[in-house]
Protein backbone atom coordinates (compact mmCIF):
# COMPACT_ATOMS: atom_id res chain seq x y z
CA UNK A 1 0.00 0.00 0.00
CA UNK A 2 2.82 2.34 0.63
CA UNK A 3 4.56 1.21 -2.58
CA UNK A 4 1.21 1.70 -4.71
CA UNK A 5 0.42 5.27 -3.06
CA UNK A 6 3.90 6.77 -3.35
CA UNK A 7 3.98 5.83 -7.49
CA UNK A 8 0.47 7.86 -7.07
CA UNK A 9 2.48 10.88 -6.11
CA UNK A 10 4.52 10.36 -8.69
CA UNK A 11 8.18 9.43 -6.29
CA UNK A 12 10.27 6.51 -7.30
CA UNK A 13 9.77 3.80 -4.82
CA UNK A 14 12.19 0.91 -3.51
CA UNK A 15 10.50 -1.36 -1.26
CA UNK A 16 12.20 -3.39 1.41
CA UNK A 17 9.70 -5.59 1.89
CA UNK A 18 9.61 -9.25 3.77
CA UNK A 19 7.02 -10.62 1.26
CA UNK A 20 8.09 -9.07 -1.79
CA UNK A 21 4.54 -9.64 -3.47
CA UNK A 22 3.84 -9.58 -7.42
CA UNK A 23 1.54 -6.50 -6.87
CA UNK A 24 4.37 -4.54 -4.60
CA UNK A 25 6.65 -5.75 -7.65
CA UNK A 26 4.86 -3.90 -9.92
CA UNK A 27 4.90 -0.70 -8.37
CA UNK A 28 8.31 -0.28 -6.86
CA UNK A 29 11.64 -1.87 -6.98
CA UNK A 30 11.51 -4.34 -4.92
CA UNK A 31 14.60 -5.78 -2.11
CA UNK A 32 12.87 -8.66 -0.59
CA UNK A 33 14.40 -9.72 2.92
CA UNK A 34 14.52 -13.11 5.01
CA UNK A 35 13.72 -11.04 8.31
CA UNK A 36 13.35 -7.91 9.56
CA UNK A 37 16.69 -8.16 11.71
CA UNK A 38 18.71 -5.14 11.96
CA UNK A 39 21.49 -6.87 9.77
CA UNK A 40 19.09 -7.62 6.71
CA UNK A 41 17.24 -4.12 6.97
CA UNK A 42 20.30 -2.13 7.17
CA UNK A 43 22.15 -3.59 4.63
CA UNK A 44 19.27 -3.41 2.12
CA UNK A 45 19.54 0.43 2.90
CA UNK A 46 23.03 1.14 2.38
CA UNK A 47 22.74 -1.00 -1.19
CA UNK A 48 19.85 1.88 -1.90
CA UNK A 49 22.40 4.32 -1.01
CA UNK A 50 25.54 3.39 -2.65
CA UNK A 51 23.53 2.76 -6.15
CA UNK A 52 20.95 6.07 -5.82
CA UNK A 53 22.36 8.31 -2.51
CA UNK A 54 21.03 9.12 0.75
CA UNK A 55 17.03 8.65 0.65
CA UNK A 56 13.87 9.39 2.30
CA UNK A 57 12.58 6.59 4.32
CA UNK A 58 9.32 5.75 5.28
CA UNK A 59 8.64 3.04 7.55
CA UNK A 60 5.87 0.84 8.49
CA UNK A 61 4.58 -2.23 10.86
CA UNK A 62 7.38 -4.82 11.82
CA UNK A 63 9.73 -1.77 11.88
CA UNK A 64 8.11 1.45 14.08
CA UNK A 65 8.18 -0.93 17.42
CA UNK A 66 12.38 -1.41 17.28
CA UNK A 67 13.36 2.60 17.64
CA UNK A 68 16.90 1.42 18.27
CA UNK A 69 16.69 0.04 14.65
CA UNK A 70 14.41 2.90 13.44
CA UNK A 71 17.58 5.35 15.12
CA UNK A 72 20.06 2.90 12.84
CA UNK A 73 18.22 3.84 9.97
CA UNK A 74 18.01 7.82 10.48
CA UNK A 75 21.85 7.55 10.05
CA UNK A 76 21.37 6.27 6.86
CA UNK A 77 18.70 7.75 5.28
CA UNK A 78 16.45 10.43 6.11
CA UNK A 79 13.00 9.82 8.23
CA UNK A 80 9.63 10.46 7.18
CA UNK A 81 7.64 9.42 9.78
CA UNK A 82 7.87 9.76 13.90
CA UNK A 83 11.27 10.31 15.40
CA UNK A 84 12.63 7.30 17.75
CA UNK A 85 12.33 9.09 20.71
CA UNK A 86 8.30 9.25 19.93
CA UNK A 87 8.44 5.69 19.50
CA UNK A 88 10.03 4.66 22.86
CA UNK A 89 7.59 6.74 24.73
CA UNK A 90 4.19 5.20 22.86
CA UNK A 91 5.66 1.71 23.24
CA UNK A 92 6.63 1.58 26.63
CA UNK A 93 3.42 0.65 28.44
CA UNK A 94 4.84 2.46 31.60
CA UNK A 95 5.36 6.29 30.07
CA UNK A 96 2.54 5.76 27.54
CA UNK A 97 -0.17 5.55 30.66
CA UNK A 98 1.21 7.98 32.16
CA UNK A 99 1.38 10.45 29.48
CA UNK A 100 -2.29 9.64 28.88
CA UNK A 101 -3.18 10.36 33.00
CA UNK A 102 -1.23 13.56 32.59
CA UNK A 103 -3.58 14.77 29.53
CA UNK A 104 -7.14 13.14 31.30
CA UNK A 105 -6.97 10.58 28.52
CA UNK A 106 -9.47 7.15 29.34
CA UNK A 107 -8.19 3.99 29.10
CA UNK A 108 -9.13 0.14 30.18
CA UNK A 109 -8.06 -0.35 34.05
CA UNK A 110 -4.15 -1.79 33.42
CA UNK A 111 -1.65 -3.13 35.87
CA UNK A 112 1.77 -4.54 36.03
CA UNK A 113 0.92 -6.97 38.63
CA UNK A 114 -1.43 -10.40 38.12
CA UNK A 115 -5.17 -9.66 38.83
CA UNK A 116 -7.17 -11.74 41.60
CA UNK A 117 -9.58 -12.80 38.51
CA UNK A 118 -6.90 -12.98 35.39
CA UNK A 119 -10.01 -14.42 32.83
CA UNK A 120 -11.47 -11.23 33.05
CA UNK A 121 -7.77 -9.69 32.02
CA UNK A 122 -5.63 -9.86 28.77
CA UNK A 123 -2.19 -9.48 28.75
CA UNK A 124 -0.09 -7.46 26.47
CA UNK A 125 3.41 -7.43 25.10
CA UNK A 126 4.89 -4.20 24.39
CA UNK A 127 6.89 -3.48 20.95
CA UNK A 128 4.96 -5.73 19.34
CA UNK A 129 2.16 -5.23 16.27
CA UNK A 130 -0.92 -6.81 14.67
CA UNK A 131 -1.88 -7.58 17.74
CA UNK A 132 0.57 -10.50 18.53
CA UNK A 133 1.75 -9.95 21.49
CA UNK A 134 -2.00 -9.99 22.72
CA UNK A 135 -3.32 -13.18 24.63
CA UNK A 136 -5.70 -14.28 27.59
CA UNK A 137 -4.00 -13.13 31.30
CA UNK A 138 -4.36 -16.36 32.32
CA UNK A 139 -1.99 -17.67 29.16
CA UNK A 140 0.77 -14.84 29.60
CA UNK A 141 4.25 -16.13 30.52
CA UNK A 142 5.48 -15.29 34.18
CA UNK A 143 8.51 -13.47 32.55
CA UNK A 144 7.80 -9.48 33.88
CA UNK A 145 7.67 -8.66 29.96
CA UNK A 146 4.17 -7.04 29.69
CA UNK A 147 1.09 -5.75 31.62
CA UNK A 148 -2.65 -6.79 32.17
CA UNK A 149 -5.47 -5.31 30.91
CA UNK A 150 -8.86 -4.94 31.79
CA UNK A 151 -10.79 -7.15 28.97
CA UNK A 152 -13.71 -4.87 27.37
CA UNK A 153 -16.33 -5.80 24.74
CA UNK A 154 -17.41 -4.76 21.94
CA UNK A 155 -15.74 -3.78 18.47
CA UNK A 156 -12.23 -2.31 18.60
CA UNK A 157 -11.93 1.03 16.56
CA UNK A 158 -9.58 3.21 14.95
CA UNK A 159 -9.53 6.86 14.03
CA UNK A 160 -6.25 7.59 11.17
CA UNK A 161 -5.14 11.34 11.29
CA UNK A 162 -2.64 13.19 9.93
CA UNK A 163 -0.15 15.48 12.36
CA UNK A 164 2.35 18.06 11.83
CA UNK A 165 3.27 18.19 15.36
CA UNK A 166 0.32 21.15 16.72
CA UNK A 167 -2.45 19.47 15.19
CA UNK A 168 -3.84 16.68 13.99
CA UNK A 169 -6.57 16.45 11.48
CA UNK A 170 -8.84 13.31 11.54
CA UNK A 171 -9.05 11.66 8.30
CA UNK A 172 -11.70 8.40 9.23
CA UNK A 173 -13.31 6.39 11.90
CA UNK A 174 -12.82 3.00 11.73
CA UNK A 175 -13.91 -0.33 12.82
CA UNK A 176 -11.61 -3.77 12.89
CA UNK A 177 -11.34 -7.07 13.65
CA UNK A 178 -8.76 -10.07 14.91
CA UNK A 179 -9.00 -13.84 13.52
CA UNK A 180 -6.43 -15.58 14.73
CA UNK A 181 -5.14 -18.60 12.39
CA UNK A 182 -4.55 -20.61 15.98
CA UNK A 183 -5.01 -20.01 19.88
CA UNK A 184 -1.39 -18.63 20.03
CA UNK A 185 -2.37 -15.38 18.75
CA UNK A 186 -5.91 -15.04 19.14
CA UNK A 187 -6.16 -11.54 18.75
CA UNK A 188 -4.10 -11.26 15.48
CA UNK A 189 -5.57 -8.47 13.18
CA UNK A 190 -7.40 -9.56 10.31
CA UNK A 191 -9.28 -6.80 8.95
CA UNK A 192 -10.56 -3.35 9.04
CA UNK A 193 -13.44 -0.82 7.25
CA UNK A 194 -13.47 2.38 7.30
CA UNK A 195 -17.31 2.53 9.18
CA UNK A 196 -17.24 2.95 12.95
CA UNK A 197 -21.28 3.00 14.65
CA UNK A 198 -19.81 6.70 16.90
CA UNK A 199 -21.70 9.35 17.98
CA UNK A 200 -20.92 13.04 17.34
CA UNK A 201 -19.37 13.77 20.84
CA UNK A 202 -17.22 10.87 20.75
CA UNK A 203 -15.80 11.78 17.16
CA UNK A 204 -15.39 15.49 18.86
CA UNK A 205 -13.58 13.97 21.77
CA UNK A 206 -11.36 11.41 19.89
CA UNK A 207 -10.16 14.76 17.95
CA UNK A 208 -9.54 15.90 21.59
CA UNK A 209 -7.58 12.87 22.05
CA UNK A 210 -5.66 13.06 18.73
CA UNK A 211 -4.94 16.95 19.50
CA UNK A 212 -3.79 16.23 22.96
CA UNK A 213 -1.24 13.23 21.78
CA UNK A 214 0.40 15.22 19.28
CA UNK A 215 0.89 18.30 20.74
CA UNK A 216 2.24 16.42 23.72
CA UNK A 217 4.78 14.03 21.70
CA UNK A 218 5.41 15.84 18.96
CA UNK A 219 4.24 13.15 16.51
CA UNK A 220 3.99 13.96 12.81
CA UNK A 221 2.12 12.36 9.42
CA UNK A 222 -0.02 9.31 9.64
CA UNK A 223 -1.03 8.08 13.09
CA UNK A 224 -3.57 5.65 14.05
CA UNK A 225 -5.47 5.29 17.68
CA UNK A 226 -6.61 2.40 18.80
CA UNK A 227 -9.69 2.60 20.89
CA UNK A 228 -13.10 0.46 22.56
CA UNK A 229 -16.18 2.42 23.93
CA UNK A 230 -17.30 1.71 27.43
CA UNK A 231 -20.39 3.17 29.02
CA UNK A 232 -20.67 5.69 26.01
CA UNK A 233 -16.87 6.71 26.63
CA UNK A 234 -13.83 5.98 23.79
CA UNK A 235 -11.30 4.52 25.80
CA UNK A 236 -7.47 4.14 24.64
CA UNK A 237 -6.05 0.94 23.37
CA UNK A 238 -2.64 2.01 21.74
CA UNK A 239 -1.41 4.84 19.31
CA UNK A 240 0.54 3.49 16.17
CA UNK A 241 2.97 6.07 15.12
CA UNK A 242 2.65 5.38 11.77
CA UNK A 243 1.04 4.52 8.18
CA UNK A 244 -1.48 1.49 9.04
CA UNK A 245 -3.49 -0.85 7.06
CA UNK A 246 -6.00 1.47 6.81
CA UNK A 247 -3.99 4.07 5.00
CA UNK A 248 -5.37 1.65 2.31
CA UNK A 249 -9.09 2.73 2.36
CA UNK A 250 -8.28 6.14 2.31
CA UNK A 251 -5.42 6.57 -0.15
CA UNK A 252 -7.54 7.07 -3.64
CA UNK A 253 -9.40 10.21 -1.95
CA UNK A 254 -6.26 11.85 -2.32
CA UNK A 255 -5.22 13.05 -6.26
CA UNK A 256 -1.54 12.79 -4.91
CA UNK A 257 -2.03 9.77 -2.64
CA UNK A 258 -1.86 9.73 1.07
CA UNK A 259 1.49 9.57 1.15
CA UNK A 260 1.81 12.17 -0.70
CA UNK A 261 -0.16 14.07 2.63
CA UNK A 262 2.22 12.14 4.98
CA UNK A 263 5.33 13.39 3.60
CA UNK A 264 3.33 16.90 3.91
CA UNK A 265 3.01 16.53 7.32
CA UNK A 266 6.08 15.75 8.30
CA UNK A 267 7.29 18.80 7.04
CA UNK A 268 5.95 20.47 9.54
CA UNK A 269 3.13 21.90 7.01
CA UNK A 270 -0.64 22.58 7.70
CA UNK A 271 -2.40 19.38 7.66
CA UNK A 272 -4.69 18.84 4.96
CA UNK A 273 -8.06 16.09 4.23
CA UNK A 274 -10.92 15.90 3.40
CA UNK A 275 -14.11 15.53 5.24
CA UNK A 276 -14.20 11.66 7.25
CA UNK A 277 -17.76 11.74 6.09
CA UNK A 278 -17.35 11.78 2.49
CA UNK A 279 -15.79 8.28 2.21
CA UNK A 280 -17.83 4.93 0.97
CA UNK A 281 -17.76 2.25 3.46
CA UNK A 282 -14.54 0.51 2.04
CA UNK A 283 -12.81 -2.86 3.77
CA UNK A 284 -9.90 -5.30 3.48
CA UNK A 285 -9.81 -8.15 5.31
CA UNK A 286 -6.45 -10.69 5.14
CA UNK A 287 -6.54 -14.57 3.86
CA UNK A 288 -4.63 -16.67 6.45
CA UNK A 289 -3.06 -19.88 4.51
CA UNK A 290 -4.82 -23.07 6.51
CA UNK A 291 -2.25 -24.96 5.37
CA UNK A 292 1.43 -25.15 4.21
CA UNK A 293 0.89 -24.32 0.03
CA UNK A 294 2.88 -22.63 -2.86
CA UNK A 295 1.33 -20.36 -5.07
CA UNK A 296 1.76 -21.94 -8.52
CA UNK A 297 2.75 -19.85 -11.87
CA UNK A 298 -0.65 -20.26 -13.73
CA UNK A 299 -2.59 -18.57 -10.40
CA UNK A 300 -4.64 -15.80 -11.52
CA UNK A 301 -6.05 -12.96 -8.74
CA UNK A 302 -8.93 -11.65 -8.48
CA UNK A 303 -9.13 -7.81 -9.01
CA UNK A 304 -9.96 -7.34 -5.67
CA UNK A 305 -7.29 -8.93 -4.32
CA UNK A 306 -3.96 -7.01 -2.90
CA UNK A 307 -0.64 -8.43 -1.10
CA UNK A 308 -0.55 -11.01 -3.58
CA UNK A 309 2.13 -13.34 -3.17
CA UNK A 310 5.23 -14.27 -5.92
CA UNK A 311 4.63 -17.70 -8.16
CA UNK A 312 7.16 -20.45 -5.98
CA UNK A 313 7.17 -18.66 -2.79
CA UNK A 314 6.42 -20.76 0.20
CA UNK A 315 3.88 -19.74 2.56
CA UNK A 316 3.52 -21.43 5.92
CA UNK A 317 0.16 -22.70 7.93
CA UNK A 318 -1.10 -19.50 9.43
CA UNK A 319 0.95 -16.82 7.13
CA UNK A 320 -1.34 -14.32 4.77
CA UNK A 321 -1.96 -15.77 2.09
CA UNK A 322 -3.48 -12.47 0.33
CA UNK A 323 -5.71 -9.54 1.34
CA UNK A 324 -9.26 -9.32 -0.28
CA UNK A 325 -10.74 -5.61 -0.75
CA UNK A 326 -14.56 -4.53 -0.87
CA UNK A 327 -16.77 -1.74 -1.11
CA UNK A 328 -20.87 -2.01 0.02
CA UNK A 329 -23.49 0.42 1.10
CA UNK A 330 -23.23 -0.06 4.46
CA UNK A 331 -20.72 -1.71 6.98
CA UNK A 332 -23.17 -4.99 7.08
CA UNK A 333 -22.99 -5.62 3.62
CA UNK A 334 -19.30 -5.05 3.52
CA UNK A 335 -18.32 -7.64 6.10
CA UNK A 336 -20.59 -10.35 4.69
CA UNK A 337 -19.12 -9.23 1.50
CA UNK A 338 -15.50 -9.69 2.05
CA UNK A 339 -16.46 -12.72 3.95
CA UNK A 340 -17.52 -14.58 0.73
CA UNK A 341 -14.28 -13.08 -1.19
CA UNK A 342 -12.21 -14.62 1.53
CA UNK A 343 -14.58 -17.80 0.97
CA UNK A 344 -13.92 -17.89 -2.31
CA UNK A 345 -9.72 -17.51 -1.85
CA UNK A 346 -10.10 -20.59 -0.15
CA UNK A 347 -12.54 -22.82 -2.07
CA UNK A 348 -10.99 -22.04 -5.54
CA UNK A 349 -7.88 -20.84 -5.66
CA UNK A 350 -6.60 -23.49 -3.08
CA UNK A 351 -6.44 -25.32 -6.48
CA UNK A 352 -3.90 -23.63 -7.64
CA UNK A 353 -1.09 -23.29 -5.02
CA UNK A 354 0.70 -26.59 -4.43
CA UNK A 355 0.83 -28.26 -0.75
CA UNK A 356 4.47 -27.42 0.71
CA UNK A 357 5.54 -30.68 2.16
Amino acid sequence: MLAVSAARSGLRPVAIDLFADSDTREVACCIGLPSLEAGPVLGALKTIVAERGRPWLVYGSGIDTRPDLVEHIAEIADLVGNAPSALRMLYDPGTFFKLLDSLSIPYPETRFTIPENPTAWLWKIPFTEGGRGVLPAGLCPDDGTGYYQKRLGGPAMSVLFLANRREARILGFNTQWTAGPDARSPYRFSGVMNHAELTNRQKVQLGEHANKLVNSASLVGLNSLDFLIEDGECKVLELNPRPGASLMLYDDRFPLGLLAEHIHAVRNLEVRGPNPETFGCLGLEIVFADRSCVPRQDLRWPNWTVDRPMPGTIIAAGEPLCTVTADAASGKALRALLLHRKQQIRDHFFRFVENNR
